[in-house]
Formats: C-alpha cells, structure tokens, sequence
C-alpha cells in the first residue's frame, strides 16, 4: 500500500534533518516553495510539517517561519539525578547563571513541606540552567538553611547536592515530582529565550535524603521545545 503523500513528505524531511543536510536551527524554505518541490498541494505540505512539529523535529515560531528543533534533553522520571549530571550523560555541557541566592523567610508552602519549623530561614537560589550554552530551565530551589550553613554562596550554586551530602551526613535517596503544561510568563520566557507567552513545563520536585527528610523544594521550569521527561515502564505478569 503506497503511503500518503504527507507522510512521505514527513519521512523525506525527517531523512534531510537526521543527516543533517538541514541542521538545527536552520530555517525551512516557505510552504509555498516546499509543496512546489514536492509536487502536492499546500494543505498536503501543511499535515507533514504540523506531523514533524508534534513529532519534535521541527518547531515554528509566529512570524518567523519553520525551523529544524534542537535535539531534546531527556530526564528519566525515576530518583534524584542532578541537572548538570544529566546533561553531561547526554555528552553535552551544563552551566548555569545565578539570578538571586538570598537567607529568606520561608512561604507558607516551602514551610511546610520542608517540615521548618519557629523562624527557620531557607536559602532561596533562582537560577538558569545551560545545556551547550542553550538556556534549558528556570529554577528557584528553596533550602533549609541549616543544610547549608557555613558555606559560600558560591558554592551553593555550583554544586548543592554534593555540598548538602557532605554537610548531613546523609545520601540523597528519593524525590516526588510533578509536572503541569503552563504558558511563560514575561521574566521566565526572557530568561529562556524564547517568545512570550511560549508552552512549558513547570516541575514541582520535592527531594529527600535517604532518612526521608525533605531537603529541597525546587519549581523549575522548562522550555518545552528543548526538554522532555519520559517514564519507563516494566510489564509483569
């Protein structure tokens, strides 16, 4: 059975972008210029591209065109694994930009699930997180103070789950995490690059050392072109 003609049209396109004769980032010629070469009509071109975006191969930006989408960083939704271990498992390298790392009161929410109690304070660290100097996520991690007491601000930002292990004596075992599709708002899609309002994903992780004490709450949010979490399961009888 001969396949429809959007569907080879996606099959040709995705061969062109993983052989990278078209590149990330490069941008597609126009629909009218694409259906002339492939011989079929607009709407035809149009369910293959629509096919590729859904498919994360090609992402469009209104008022700019269609363009080849940067390969997604992948997060495995199963334990606790570190940002920047997670983008150099992926052969890419992760930095960061420090927004703010302030001694502060913690809110109702962080107060109660950090378990704080009297006038504990917290620190609270936004941060932006780079994977090859792409900006991936927004994040603003709140932590009980006592956990990061007598260190430098400097090296709270590099390395906090190092710092915390050594500083409690304590692994870091499990983490609950949820996740909700949001529209940016104007400062988030500034700090990722990308137009406002954009679709993200905004991720509520509440981390715990492994005596099960709660040690870090973090909302993070995520570029959705540029990220995706995935779930694996195991069948059984």
């Amino acid at each position: 059975m001969t396949n429809p003609a959007y569907i080879s049209i996606y099959n040709d396109i995705r061969k062109k972008i993983e052989s990278n004769i078209w590149t990330v980032g490069q941008k597609l010629p126009s629909e009218r210029d694409l259906a002339k070469a492939y011989n079929v009509s607009r709407m035809t071109l149009r369910q293959a591209i629509q096919f590729l975006v859904r498919n994360g191969l090609l992402v469009q930006r209104i008022g700019s065109g269609t363009f080849v989408a940067r390969k997604k960083f992948q997060e495995k939704m199963e334990g606790v694994t570190s940002f920047s271990d997670l983008i150099r498992a992926q052969g890419k390298t992760p930095s960061f930009k420090v927004v703010s790392a302030l001694e502060v009161v913690p809110n109702d929410t962080e107060k109660a699930i950090l378990h704080l109690k009297g006038q504990e304070k917290i620190m609270r660290i936004e941060r932006i997180r780079f994977g090859d100097q792409v900006p991936i996520c927004f994040e603003v991690a709140a932590v009980p103070l006592a956990f990061v007491q007598g260190f430098q601000k400097k090296g709270v930002t590099e390395s906090l789950y190092t710092m915390i292990q050594k500083n409690t004596g304590h692994r870091i075992g499990r983490a609950k995490q949820k996740i909700t599709a949001v529209l940016s708002n104007e400062r988030i899609a500034n700090y990722l690059e990308i137009p406002h309002p954009s679709a993200i994903l905004k991720l509520q992780q509440i981390s715990y050392l492994d005596n099960d004490q709660p040690f870090e709450l973090v909302i993070a949010h995520y570029a959705g072109d540029r990220f995706e979490f995935y779930l694996e399961r195991r069948n059984t009888l």
